[in-house]
Parts: structure tokens; C-alpha cells; sequence
């Protein structure tokens, strides 16, 4: 609802005393005049769409206190300027509503207050803290955009109807200063703007809970900042340009230890299955590596989940070391021990996934080449680089093949994997790493130096890529 008046038209018609009346189709007006014959000192007017102006005129235009009455039953009551509502006056709403407070070239400024029709409360404009209903009734007062006339500084909230919601300080009609917005999404904004743009320090708090951190320029995300994912529990500090992600950063992923134990409820006990954490490593009474890869893989699914939702914001490399720092971390860790489990392989799915994630490639294309391209090891050919290095720093505790006649030279740099009476020894990390050994090629086997031996054995495993053991023991090196 509008609250402007009609500027009325005349055709005059003076009279006796310097005053006259005006009819149809110029509407009625009866008060005084100038030597003009403009309207001029104390007069009333109705004017030809109904609205109502009785009081002050100053050389044809409401100058001075006055009461506009429109047909719809709003009426303004207060001081005019040059025909504009200008300085004091009230503004009644058909449902009772009232506006108090200061006025600047027919718009509302300043702090001022509200009077709701149904309760009589008052409602301060500088904060606003209205509800629903009276949304009808403050709608007007800045519809979507702020007038020119707000004062600069002024601190107020802005309500429209695509559900905008605006608390802070303006300037020339921008937001300007320190703000908060509040999107129609539920998305939040919260900090520093600069020219109706978020500019400075702020904090952005999305709709599905993710929250940005730091600095903004001209409305993106730029410089140093913090972004919290919170589906993925990741929080990623770096710095930011153009609204990406770019240069080093710092991510932190908390990590959680998964211990089942009996816990007592009002109702009785609820028995947790016995398991034993060993250095990060999870053992049940069955000496089963199940329980362990499950808890790995739920870690591993997090990590991935964090690698797929931030690669949109950063380029390939950042990913890759994001998976180094999130994902094989996790995954390199007391892999000689749990490495040969037949679980395992949904450990291996889960790897694809995140290679897939940090090369943007699709569900159906193969990974073997990205595996070779990146130089990630596969879950395999990690769990096979391990036992290389445990091999190789165990071999003084083991016994080097000999001929009886000691001629034979072709197995001088094997070693005789140890001897157990059970067969489930046999996939123990010494015997595996032993055999591992064996079958590596003698370029690689015959090396001295540890370090030396750890960089050629991982640049073979990184050429050579594997899905399972079986594939590296029957090939042929």
C-alpha cells in the first residue's frame, strides 16, 4: 500500500479576500491565495480521486502542518515541504497500524517507531523485532529497496516480499558497513559490507550447514579463510581468490577411535563385543581383521566424502595432497598386518572412489591408468611396498638360500620365508614380506642402502599397478 498523495490540479476561480473555490474536474479547494492566485496560507482541498488535504500552503504547494487524508483510510498528519511530507508526522494504515517519526522528502527516515493496530505495542524501527503479522503493515516502509533518504549510519532491517532480510547500516541506499543478511534459502551472511556487496571480514553460514570464514572482496570469498564442511567434519584454512581456493592450506580431519565395550543402561547391560586397540589397530577374540577394516573403511568413506566435496574448490594437486594427508594416513597404517584379508577389497573400492573424486573421472571408466599417472599406490601394491621395507630390515633375522655346492648364484639375494606349523601363520606379516621379497626383481634386491632400496622399490610399485597379490606373485619380473 502506497502511502504518496495525488498533487492536485486547479483551475481557479478567485474570490472576494484573496480566496476561492475550485470544482469538478479540477477537484474543490477553499482557503486562501497569493497575488499569483497560487494556494497560499490556510486551506482545504478534495481532490478529484477522493484524497482529502486540509491545512498549510505556501505559494500553490502543502507547506507548513497539514493532514492528507487518503480514500483507502490512510491519512498523514504532520508538517509538509514544497508539497513532500518533510520533517514530524504520523502515518495512519487502514488496519490501524501507525507510523511515528521523522520524515526527509516524502520518505521515512531516521529512527522511528511503529504502532501496531491490534495491540498498540510499539514497535522500534531501529530494531524491528516484529512478528508475522505485523509484516503487512512495515512491508512498505523499504519494499525491496532502501530509499535515497535513509540517513547514513542508520542501523534498521529491511523486509520484502522475496523474504530478504537485512539488519545493519546503509549508506546512499547500499548496505554499507557491518550487516547481516539473511537469504530467502535460510543461507546467513554475517560481517562487513562495502557498496551493497560483502566486503571485509564476514562469516557465510550455508543452508546444509557448511560455514566460510574470513575475508571477502567485492562479494567473493578472497584471502586468508576458514571453511568448515560440516558432512565431511573437515575444516580447510588457506587462502582464497576470486572465490576459490588457492595456494597451501591447513585441513584438519578429527579422527575417532571406534572401542565397543559393555555399557549399563537402567535396563539392564548391553554386551559390546570384546576388541583390543593396538596402535591405532583393532583386534577381536577371533584374531578376524574384519572389525578393523570396518572401522578403517567408515573413516576412509569420511575422507573421501571431504575429498569429493572440496575438489570443486580446488585444482588436482590440492586434492592429491589432501588424499595423502586424509586417506593414506589412514590407510598405510599397520597395513603388513591386515593387508591380506579377503575385507580388504572393500577398502580397495573405496580407494577407487577418491581416485575418481580427485580426477573427475566417471564411475564406469577404469582408475588403472590415473593410479599410474598420480603414482598412488594401490591398496595392493601399498600393501606390497610395506612388506618390501619390512623385509629388507629384517634380513639379518632371516636365512639366505645356499647350493651345496655353493655354485648356484641365482637365489643369493632370496631369503627362506620363516616356517610355521599352521597355515594361518603363513599370512603373517614376516612370512608375506619374505616371499614379497623374493619375488621382487634382483636390480631392486641386491641394494645395500635402505634409502636407496625404499626409492627404487617404490618407484617399481608406482610403475606396476596391481588389484590383488596374485597378480604381482604370478607375474613374471
Amino acid at each position: 500500500m502506497s502511502d504518496t498523495d495525488v498533487e492536485d490540479e486547479e483551475k481557479v476561480n478567485a474570490g472576494e479576500g484573496g480566496e476561492s473555490k475550485e470544482i469538478y474536474p479540477y477537484g474543490e479547494y477553499e482557503g486562501g491565495r497569493d497575488e499569483q492566485l497560487e494556494r497560499h496560507g490556510f486551506g482545504s482541498a478534495l481532490l478529484p480521486n477522493g484524497d482529502v488535504y486540509e491545512g498549510e500552503y505556501y505559494h500553490g504547494k502543502r507547506h507548513g502542518r497539514g493532514m492528507y487524508c487518503f480514500k483507502n483510510g490512510s491519512r498523514y498528519t504532520g508538517t509538509w515541504s514544497k508539497g513532500l511530507k518533510h520533517g514530524e508526522g504520523e502515518f495512519l494504515y487502514p488496519d490501524g497500524s501507525r507510523y511515528q517519526g521523522e520524515w526527509k522528502k516524502d520518505l521515512k527516515h531516521d529512527q522511528v517507531t511503529f504502532l501496531d493496530g491490534s495491540s498498540k505495542n510499539f514497535i522500534s524501527f531501529s530494531t524491528l523485532a516484529i512478528l508475522p503479522q505485523y509484516s503487512p503493515s512495515i512491508d512498505p516502509v523499504y519494499n525491496s529497496v532502501v530509499p535515497p533518504g535513509i540517513v547514513i549510519g542508520q542501523f534498521i532491517r529491511k523486509i520484502s516480499h522475496s523474504a530478504d532480510l537485512y539488519t545493519g547500516t546503509w549508506r546512499k541506499g547500499l548496505k554499507h558497513g557491518k550487516g547481516e543478511f539473511l537469504y530467502p534459502d535460510g543461507s546467513r551472511y554475517q560481517g562487513e559490507w562495502k557498496k551493497d556487496l560483502k566486503h571485509g571480514q564476514g562469516s557465510y553460514f550455508y543452508v546444509n550447514g557448511d560455514l566460510y570464514e574470513g575475508c571477502w572482496y567485492k562479494g567473493l570469498r578472497h584471502g586468508l579463510g576458514t571453511y568448515t564442511y560440516k558432512a565431511a567434519n573437515v575444516t580447510h584454512y588457506g587462502t582464497w581468490k576470486d572465490g576459490r581456493m588457492t595456494g597451501p592450506g591447513i585441513l584438519n580431519y578429527p579422527y575417532y577411535s571406534y572401542v565397543s565395550r559393555t555399557i549399563e543402561t537402567p535396563y539392564g547391560e548391553i554386551q559390546g563385543r570384546t576388541t583390543v586397540k593396538f596402535l591405532g589397530i583393532h583386534i577381536d577374540e577371533k584374531l578376524d581383521w574384519k572389525n578393523h577394516i570396518h572401522n578403517l573403511n567408515k573413516k576412509l568413506c569420511s575422507a573421501t566424502f571431504a575429498i569429493y566435496t572440496i575438489r570443486k574448490n580446488i585444482g588436482i594437486e590440492s586434492a592429491i595432497t589432501v588424499y595423502y594427508a586424509y586417506f593414506y594416513s589412514l590407510v598405510q597404517y599397520g597395513i603388513e598386518f591386515w593387508g591380506h584379508s579377503v575385507d580388504v577389497n572393500s577398502t580397495f573400492v573405496i580407494q577407487k572412489r577418491a581416485l575418481r573424486a580427485i580426477c573427475g573421472i566417471k564411475r564406469i571408466e577404469s582408475c588403472r591408468s590415473h593410479f599410474e599417472r598420480l603414482k598412488i599406490l594401490t591398496i595392493t601394491n601399498l600393501y606390497l611396498y610395506r612388506l618390501s621395507l619390512l623385509a629388507f630390515k629384517k634380513k639379518h633375522e632371516l636365512e639366505q638360500f645356499t647350493d651345496v655346492h655353493n655354485h648356484d648364484t641365482r637365489n643369493k639375494n632370496k631369503y627362506i620365508p620363516p616356517q610355521f606349523n599352521y597355515t594361518v601363520n603363513r599370512k603373517g606379516p614376516l612370512y608375506m614380506a619374505t616371499k614379497t621379497f623374493n619375488h621382487l626383481p634382483s636390480s631392486i634386491t641386491e641394494i645395500v642402502s635402505l634409502n636407496i632400496f625404499k626409492n627404487k622399490v617404490k618407484q617399481f610399485f608406482q610403475t606396476h599397478v596391481y588389484y590383488d597379490t596374485n597378480q604381482f606373485f604370478n607375474a613374471h619380473l
